[in-house]
């Protein structure tokens, strides 16, 4: 089943969608299950998903069970752009799975932030009124796409358009999975994987990552939070475990079940201590790249400004002044905008603190056996925080800097 294109060979078009670590290890450990990965084109922005007429046929006539993950995650982009990927694309998803002659499951991963408001304390696991009808949106694009500000009243406290987008989609898939058993998954922040065999594993820069190798390496030294605000990040194994758990578990064909997949609800850690344990491990490896790392918080914009300029900005303009008279070219200056970028980006997450409810993940995971919890970990109550975060850090380190010097390299 796995088709030819273009000449590419199996592998390398395999080695394109699994990263080469994890490709290469499952060939050596297991190399039956690499012929059981059938790849097929797809895109959930054109028509039919972009399918060629054989795919469709043998998904609809081969698949049982589907765990719709694709997503735009540009959370910058207009409205409109948005929503045809997360929300338009599954509606697409949702055409094609009534044509599956053998459909028994449907996973529909969304985000814990579809629903977690500015200013909000808890996200439950339960369906959320939509945040704005059909015509409501089509009025909003044609007059406010491109419009920021425009754009940020009417996210009604979300944090960005894809959360927006998501909160639309729950509501869609609810109401239009018709007698297929549907099921939700709303990851927090993902993070590197807890276990064997890549612990620490990650290919991206996405969720907090970037902030706390920013911290540990000296570069971000003030925080604008209360240093008891909860960081609720989860590993990226413990996700992928519990959309698979759900969907073998799914079989209500009326009631759509949510499970949050996160830890401010039964294993939460703050920032503060999560920015300690990552400068520990950091430092005992000899890795940051300015001295004694530390954080300051502060919820004072006026403080966050001074701490800012006299503990970033102003050694980096010495720094640059000491590269340019010593004949090179500077550049920490610039670093320093990239890591107040980050902070930026980031904002609407630091300045909250949610409590989001797990209770239903925890009970589906106690509902298995022991062998298949060993094998499906998804209680974030397992999760040894201090083990976690030192697996964590090592593995931005090996797997996103390779040994590079400085947040920009990477």
């Amino acid at each position: 089943m796995i088709r030819e294109k273009d000449g590419e060979t199996i592998d390398r078009r395999m080695a394109a969608l699994l990263n080469n670590s994890i490709f290469e290890r499952l060939k050596v450990l297991k190399p039956s299950a690499v012929n059981k990965i059938v790849p097929i084109y797809g895109d959930v922005t054109q028509t039919d998903l972009a399918m060629k007429t054989q795919d469709i046929k043998t998904l609809t006539s081969e698949v049982s069970v589907v765990l719709h993950v694709a997503a735009s995650v540009m959370f910058k982009e207009p409205m409109s752009v948005t929503l045809n990927y997360n929300y338009e694309g599954t509606k697409r998803v949702l055409k094609l799975l009534r044509q599956m002659q053998k459909i028994e499951s449907f996973v529909h991963v969304s985000s814990v932030y579809a629903q977690a408001l500015d200013g909000g304390k808890i996200v439950k696991e339960t369906l959320y009124p939509p945040p704005a009808n059909h015509k409501e949106l089509e009025t909003f694009i044609s007059k406010y796409d491109n419009d920021k500000e425009e754009t940020k009243k009417f996210f009604q406290q979300r944090c960005n358009t894809y959360a927006y987008g998501k909160a639309l989609t729950e509501n869609f898939v609810a109401e239009n999975h018709g007698t297929i058993p549907t099921c939700i998954v709303r990851p927090s922040m993902i993070t590197s994987k807890a276990d064997e065999p890549l612990p620490g594993w990650l290919d991206n820069w996405y969720g907090p990552a970037r902030l706390l190798y920013n911290v540990s390496r000296g570069w971000d030294r003030s925080c604008f939070i209360r240093r008891e605000f909860l960081a609720d990040m989860i590993p990226v194994d413990y996700v992928a475990n519990l959309c698979i758990v759900a969907g073998a578990r799914n079989d209500s064909c009326v009631d759509v079940a949510v499970f949050n997949s996160c830890t401010t609800g039964a294993n939460p850690i703050t920032w503060e201590d999560a920015h300690k344990r990552m400068i520990e491990v950091t430092v005992k490896n000899k890795l940051n790249d300015w001295p004694y790392p530390f954080v300051l918080y502060t919820q004072s914009k006026l403080l966050f400004s001074l701490y800012t300029m006299f503990l970033q900005l102003i050694p980096a303009k010495i720094a640059d002044g000491w590269l340019w008279v010593t004949g090179r070219s500077p550049k920490y200056t610039k670093i320093q905008k990239k890591v107040i970028n980050v902070r930026e980006a980031l904002s609407f997450f630091l300045n909250n603190s949610w409590v989001i409810e797990c209770e239903n993940t925890r009970k589906l995971f106690r509902s298995l056996s022991l062998d298949d919890q060993k094998k499906f970990p998804c209680d974030p109550v397992n999760i040894h925080w201090r083990k976690y975060l030192e697996d964590y850090q090592k593995g931005i380190e090996k797997y996103l800097c390779q040994g590079k010097v400085g947040p920009n390299k990477p």
